[in-house]
């Protein structure tokens, strides 16, 4: 009997373990078909109407979120706005304390025996220091592991009695910190360079990864804020297509781009206009300088470029060693403003400007005009009248024109206080003004001027006699001597204006011209007449 139950219980030991080997299995190959049903099975294929149903259900949902994100925005706005109005400062000050809230520590540990006894240490070690040695640092790991073999002998008690007072200090000061002032520039300038540092080596381990080249700038947008424009390169081969192409490396290409973020393409110009007239107003000093020196002891009121001959007859003064066009700097071209400017701020720099000498001012005197001598033809006989040079129309002077009455004239008899020596040859001579030459005596351009003309009288008759054209091309004025008796400065006379009356012939040509073919013809021919007449 006993026999018997014991081969039952082993029996039926053996099933329950038959059994439990069999779920096992079961279980084993269950999930062994559902992993090869999942790998094999492929992906169901959308229709096309599915598709359009998907792209409208992620389209509505990012347009939900959008709108969630500007409502969030506009209500962080109002709050920006009602900080401003109670506590008095701007509302993007307030906006962007807020944003940056999420960047400030929202629990704070206690402070370790460790930190306190390195603090501690590291200001005694510096305040043991002579003046001008190196300080140290809790970055150095010598000075640390130092300190660490000396936290290791000191015990308990040691540890935090001597680090008691410091741990205070420092709670304290942390305390100041979280409770103080918030000064959200120094935060964004931090923010800011800390996240160019992590941009600029992750673009760098892209481009050692896939070779993509990479450019970042990073300018600020206002001048309250602290940041430094910045330039990412991921290697020399961006700087090398911005100098190949535009002549400009990146570096100045990010200034320019901070100056336009700031004050916009109107700021660019107003700077380039302010330093350009920056530069013209030092030049214009620097030249009055020099002309106040040349002149010395007298004095100069003014630089007169157009006119500088009336200078150089009062106080002696002429230019040399011009590098540029001898005018005004506000007339100069960027170059050339650079070249003078360079020329009179450098090291040493040359004189513009030198007093003559008494020989060369009596020579200067003597010419009185600032120009070279020309010769006139010898004048004709006294007793024979000699046509005057005509430049009106039709080579005819009115009669009742200004230029026929305004003519000024010389006599034939000396004049009072005026001498002249005799002339054998009956020439007459003229001095007449030139351009300017650098150092020259005569630095004034020339300039056109109206025909002048002499009258030599004798004692029944009078004979007018007129000038070439190119002898009365002066400024300050003509010498003329004729026969040897008589010496005359004639100043040009300015060109007349043309009378508002018409002559008879003008208003019969006129009206000639308005009628049939026969009449403009008629009309025509009795304008020649009556200039004919007119000669």
């Amino acid at each position: 009997m006993p026999r018997v139950v014991e081969t039952n219980r082993v029996y039926t030991r053996k099933l329950t373990v038959q059994h439990r080997s069999l779920e096992v299995t079961g279980r084993k190959q269950e999930d062994l078909h559902l992993k090869k049903t999942k790998s094999t099975t492929q992906p169901r294929v959308l229709t096309p109407g599915e598709k359009e149903a998907r792209k409208e259900r992620q389209a509505d949902k990012k347009e939900f979120e959008a709108k969630k994100l500007a409502e969030a925005q506009e209500k962080v706005w109002k709050i920006a706005e009602g900080l401003s109005e109670d506590l008095g400062k701007t509302t993007d000050h307030w906006h962007q304390t807020l944003m940056q809230l999420a960047r400030l520590a929202k629990s704070t540990r206690q402070t370790s025996q460790w930190n306190a006894y390195v603090s501690k240490r590291t200001a005694e070690k510096n305040a043991a220091l002579r003046d001008g040695e190196p300080k140290v640092s809790v970055k150095d790991t010598g000075f640390i592991a130092l300190l660490a073999l000396e936290w290791a002998e000191m015990s308990e008690e040691e540890r935090d009695a001597y680090t008691s007072d410091r741990r205070k200090e420092i709670t304290e000061d942390r305390e100041t910190k979280a409770t103080g002032a918030h000064t959200v520039t120094v935060n964004a300038f931090h923010d800011v360079s800390n996240t160019v540092i992590k941009m600029e080596n992750m673009l760098r381990e892209l481009w050692m990864r896939t070779g993509a080249e990479c450019l970042l700038f990073v300018v600020r947008s206002s001048v309250q804020q602290y940041n430094r424009p910045a330039v990412v390169e991921s290697s020399p081969r961006v700087k090398n297509f911005f100098k190949f192409c535009f002549n400009q490396l990146p570096s100045q290409w990010v200034l320019n781009l901070e100056a336009h973020c700031i004050n916009g393409m109107e700021g660019v110009k107003n700077k380039y206009a302010e330093d350009l007239q920056t530069l013209q107003a030092e030049c214009s000093a620097k030249i009055f300088e020099q002309l106040q020196l040349a002149a010395a002891p007298r004095s100069v009121g003014r630089m007169n470029y157009e006119n500088f001959g009336s200078i150089t007859k009062r106080s002696r003064i002429v230019y040399q060693n011009w590098p540029v066009s001898f005018c005004s700097p506000v007339r100069l071209s960027v170059l050339e403003l650079h070249t003078l400017h360079n020329l009179l701020h450098g090291s040493d720099p040359p004189p513009l400007f030198r007093k003559l000498t008494n020989a060369e001012y009596a020579l200067f005197e003597a010419t009185i005009t600032k120009g070279t001598l020309q010769t006139l033809p010898p004048p004709p006989p006294i007793n024979i009248p000699v046509p005057t040079l005509l430049h009106g129309p039709n080579n005819s002077v009115p009669e009742n024109s200004r230029e026929a009455t305004n003519i000024p004239a010389v006599s034939a008899s000396p004049l009072q206080g005026t001498t002249c020596p005799p002339n054998p040859s009956a020439s007459s001579s003229i001095s007449t003004l030139s351009g300017p030459t650098p150092g020259s005596l005569a630095p004034t351009p020339p300039r056109a001027s109206t025909s002048s003309t002499l009258t030599s009288a004798a004692p029944s008759t009078s004979t007018t006699v007129a000038a070439p054209p190119t002898a009365l091309h002066a400024r300050g004025g003509i010498v003329i001597s004729l026969d040897g008796r008589q010496s005359v400065l004639v100043p040009p006379k300015p060109r007349a204006k043309r009378s508002n009356a018409k002559t008879a012939e003008e208003k019969g040509g006129s009206k000639g011209s308005k009628g049939s073919g026969k009449a403009k013809s008629s009309g025509r021919k009795t304008g020649e007449a009556s200039s004919r007449k007119a000669c």
